[in-house]
């Protein structure tokens, strides 16, 4: 498990927490968006989309358009929708 936060600082057995956005976010299997940082929330995630596999967008705070990330192909969970 691979996380970035502009701000917070941590570790954990099983995480890493890594020095930039792309490293955590490109050919992730899951990508959880769970804070509101602008350069999460401006992030070109169509930038780290794999083709050739499944890759799951889960939205904790409901903060991107559903349509935009499944048109480049995630499959979009947003938190609190159905």
């Amino acid at each position: 498990i691979k996380g970035y936060d502009p701000k917070a600082h941590f570790s954990s057995d099983g995480f890493t927490q890594v020095s930039t956005l792309d490293e955590a976010v490109i050919g992730a299997d899951v990508v959880c968006a769970l804070i509101e940082w602008p350069e999460i929330i401006h992030y070109d995630f169509a930038h780290a989309r794999t083709a050739s596999k499944q890759q799951w967008f889960i939205d904790a705070r409901n903060q991107f358009s559903s349509n935009e990330l499944k048109e480049v192909g995630f499959s979009y969970l947003g938190v609190g929708h159905v």
